[in-house]
């Protein structure tokens, strides 16, 4: 084998050509003065007390465990999007606890549906499979978002209705681990506390996840005893700020007792252990304090 290697020198290429020519034309004396910035016409920037306060947006994708949603739907996630803001004045980010999951799903379609719009029709009977259940590692679905392909439409053997390739969004519910949210105790016990967000109830506060100090009265309800030899109760219906410690997606048990509650498939497990965290009514006082400084100082 022949290997011919060609050099050209830089120079020659890179020079410019010596004559004018239609493809080369010389410059015009005016074009090689250096160019100055029009320091006039910038304007001075503003002084640090009139800069805008800085806001940070972002965006975050990634692929979610589709297993839950193709054992039981038969559908693929595909991918997921959070809404996120950076938070200066905390230092954290504060994110939604709704997110959308993209699905593909291969949907029978009814016969008794066939009359309606296609549209119409498919997002009813997704409703139908999705709409306030859990599906594992994604979330409790909340709405169908929106539709964004349709394919197919095939009559299978053996088979009395068509089935369609579908492409669609679920709002799904699904905070993250360390988000914070506001609920209200709906139930106790020698485990803990049970809190309710009116659409979501299968949360719950341990006893080893609540404030220094919190214990069981004799009357079964849970109290914070304070330095100053306070007791503070947690009562049922009082609102309830909490941080999202675990999300657990327990397996479908083959048996289960009566005494046993019921099964849920989404747990979320929060914790009261913290600054800002418990009763509302706790930190209610210091909250417009601060509120109240904020102002002053303005």
């Amino acid at each position: 084998m022949n290997l011919f290697l060609f050099f050209f020198p830089i120079s020659a290429i890179s020079r410019p050509a010596a004559h004018p020519s239609p493809l080369h034309p010389k410059p015009h004396p005016s074009s090689l003065r250096p160019r100055l910035p029009n320091l006039a016409a910038t304007p001075p920037p503003p002084p640090p007390s009139a800069r805008p306060r800085r806001r940070w947006g972002c965006a975050l994708l990634c692929s979610g465990s589709a297993a839950g949603a193709v054992q039981a739907r038969g559908g693929t996630a595909a991918r997921q999007r959070w809404s996120c803001s950076w938070l200066p004045a905390f230092g954290a980010f504060a994110c939604e606890m709704f997110v959308l999951s993209q699905i593909e799903h291969n949907l029978p379609m009814p016969p008794h549906l066939l009359s309606r719009p296609l549209v119409d029709a498919i997002k009813a009977e997704l409703e139908r499979l999705f709409l306030d259940k859990v599906v594992a590692n994604l979330g409790l679905c909340v709405s169908v978002y929106d539709i964004r392909s349709v394919e197919g439409g095939f009559i299978f053997p053996g088979e009395g209705c068509s089935t369609y390739k579908v492409s669609f969004r679920l709002l799904m519910f699904r905070p993250f681990v360390g988000e914070v949210l506001v609920g209200k105790i709906s139930g106790y016990d020698e485990k803990g506390l049970h809190v309710s967000l009116d659409f979501f109830s299968d949360i719950s506060i341990p006893g080893h996840l609540m404030q220094y100090g919190t214990a069981r009265a004799l009357d079964g309800r849970w109290m914070l005893k304070t330095e100053d030899g306070d007791e503070l109760y947690l009562d049922l219906d009082d609102e309830i700020r909490f941080l999202v410690s675990s999300i657990k997606y327990p397996p479908i048990p083959v048996e289960q007792k009566e005494t046993d509650r019921a099964f849920a498939p989404m747990q979320i497990i929060g914790s009261i252990k913290g600054d800002g965290l418990g009763l509302l009514a706790w930190w209610a006082a210091d909250e417009e304090e601060g509120e109240a400084e904020a102002e002053a100082e303005e």
